[in-house]
């Protein structure tokens, strides 16, 4: 679940655009992306479910954005997942993180334990007028989504228990890839505890515990700060981002490199600016954790001595020292 959770813009959209696009209808994308100029992330998503409801099955929207929505798309929330310990772990920050989900996020949803199964209940779905099942679908299936991507396609064990019924059960469940149980009276995600408790490759990897604090700070501040520069931010710190410039953070946000500059400036910054940051924040926390030239080719640098002399230019002093003096 999640989105980048920065903030405006819910990771979701991807998926949605791309399921329009898969459904013939791509025209309409300058359209929609005209539409949400300007809206905050739950208004863009209800002009987007409008869209998209003119040309899809209702029961089966919310499914397949989450098939479509890359991991990759959840920004810092990504590095918390990617870095979880455990299924169970993953799925709590899913929970913790749900009011980048939807505005009302109290009991929203809650994970508990039995003997033998852990359980994620979606107990108080956000409903659109739009459609009043595409929270509860995208939410579990995006969900099932995350399994998929920590452990594999094989969710042996991993089932779906929908309150409702629906009128194509089997290009439903083709689409989540479980076994759901229509009619069942909640909506709820089961899992093997034996699956959900075990390690994951991460909790054996030396960076998970640096990429895991840099995501709780990113999201802390995401939720302290409604703006376009920390949608800028936690885009450039996305651990998935094909490269750091103004083009592919632009084509990440949704909006023109024209719009990106002219938004940054309007709130007395500019990408250059950002990135700045952003390496730097980067750079103070994999200090703790790596070399000096793991640092430098983390963070895209042509050499350690070109790191080098923009640490020192942003720290005062040379990253040695700064390693010293923690």
């Amino acid at each position: 679940m999640g989105g980048t959770v920065t903030i405006r813009r819910l990771a979701f959209e991807t998926g949605i655009l791309t399921l329009i696009g898969d459904l013939g209808a791509e025209e309409i994308a300058p359209e929609v992306r005209r539409d949400m100029e300007g809206l905050d992330r739950h208004e863009r998503l209800r002009v987007l479910v409008a869209h998209l409801a003119m040309h899809c099955d209702e029961d089966l929207m919310g499914v397949c954005v989450a098939r479509r929505t890359p991991l990759a798309a959840f920004g810092a929330l990504a590095h918390a997942i990617i870095s979880a310990p455990t299924i169970r772990s993953a799925l709590h920050l899913s929970i913790r993180h749900i009011s980048l989900f939807q505005p009302d996020r109290r009991n929203a949803a809650r994970l508990s334990s039995g003997k033998s199964h852990v359980f994620l209940d979606y107990l108080a779905p956000a409903i659109l007028p739009e459609s009043e099942v595409f929270m509860t679908d995208l939410f579990l299936a995006s969900n099932v989504q995350t399994l998929r991507y920590l452990t594999g396609p094989n969710l042996a064990g991993v089932c779906l228990e929908l309150d409702r019924d629906v009128s194509n059960r089997d290009a439903y469940e083709a689409e989540i890839g479980v076994p759901v149980r229509f009619g069942a009276g909640r909506n709820r995600l089961v899992i093997p505890k034996v699956l959900a408790m075990k390690p994951l490759g991460s909790a054996f990897i030396p960076q998970s515990a640096a990429h895991l604090r840099l995501s709780e700070n990113s999201l802390s501040e995401a939720a302290r700060q409604d703006s376009f520069v920390n949608r800028v931010l936690q885009a450039l710190q996305n651990p998935q981002l094909p490269g750091r410039n103004a083009r592919v953070i632009a084509d990440m946000l949704g909006v023109s490199q024209r719009t990106l500059r002219r938004r940054l400036e309007a709130a007395g910054t500019s990408f250059g600016q950002i990135l700045r940051q952003s390496n730097h924040e980067l750079a103070v926390l994999y200090l703790r954790e790596f070399s000096i030239g793991d640092v430098a080719r983390l963070l895209g640098y042509y050499d350690a001595s070109t790191f080098r002399r923009a640490f020192k230019e942003w720290a005062g002093m040379t990253p040695s020292e700064y390693i010293s003096s923690v």
